[in-house]
């Protein structure tokens, strides 16, 4: 990440997430979830059109495999709950 949230460069797990949603943004602990929860939805949908991608470009395979490995690491990390 470029800039620093927390005090850290890395990406941040979610309970930091929704810490910057409540203080930064004025959301409830509420909207932070239902705002993850589509980012989550989103992130699963392109998830599903990559592996239609892949299928259809046989010389992709290899970095959309990637690809996917990297955003469920993200996933895992920051959107889905604890």
């Amino acid at each position: 990440m470029g800039l620093l949230l927390g005090g850290s460069k890395a990406w941040p797990k979610r309970k930091m997430l929704v810490k910057f949603g409540r203080s930064s943004c004025n959301l409830t602990e509420s909207r932070c979830n239902e705002l993850l929860a589509r980012v989550h939805g989103g992130m699963s949908r392109a998830m599903g059109e990559l592996s239609d991608y892949r299928i259809a470009h046989h010389e992709f395979d290899a970095v959309g495999e990637k690809m996917i490995c990297a955003w469920e690491k993200g996933l895992a990390r920051s959107i889905e709950p604890e």
